[in-house]
């Protein structure tokens, strides 16, 4: 079985955000042992394993536990995938959530218990809940905090009202 990847998009924006916060990007890659040629492909595949040990190493440098929030709430997915853009291209949340559950893999591979992708809508009295199906958020919670906080703002910017009312993490 093949390990999960990323895409470079995804990589490369959370250095450029780095870089703007002032890390240096050179001794980021380095420290997460990212190619910086494999970089130069918007179409290549990082291993995930990677990803999180940028994420964890921007966390240490920058000195902000909270990265992966502040990251999610000013950088649009849509600058950094394709998965974003076609989210944003997208009449309705409904059909957002859609194409997300759809084209996620282009952006993230995280391996979960449904077939149906890492996100699923559940509803329970009358209530619409967006639950992340990933088996072990609490081995990388940075990764659930950057879906959910995108989720969240990424519409903010364009919704006169955000349709979540709050976030509950198992964690």
């Amino acid at each position: 079985m093949a390990l999960p990847t990323v895409s470079a998009g995804l990589v490369k924006g959370l250095i450029r955000h780095a870089e703007s916060q002032g890390a240096d990007a050179s001794e980021l890659r380095c420290r997460a042992r990212l190619n910086h040629e494999a970089l130069g492909d918007p179409d290549a595949r990082l291993p995930l394993a990677s990803y999180i040990d940028l994420l964890r190493e921007t966390k240490a440098m920058l000195g902000d536990p909270a990265l992966a929030l502040h990251y999610a709430e000013t950088v649009l997915m849509s600058e950094v995938s394709i998965v974003g853009l076609i989210m944003e291209a997208s009449a309705t949340i409904g059909e957002a959530y859609q194409q997300m559950r759809r084209y996620g893999r282009l952006a993230i591979e995280v391996d979960t218990t449904t077939r149906g992708g890492r996100f699923e809508l559940i509803t329970d009295n009358d209530k619409l809940y967006l639950v992340d199906c990933w088996p072990a958020p609490e081995d990388v919670p940075e990764l659930t905090e950057m879906a959910f906080a995108s989720l969240v703002c990424g519409p903010r910017r364009y919704l006169a009202r955000s349709p979540v009312l709050s976030l509950q993490f198992a964690y």
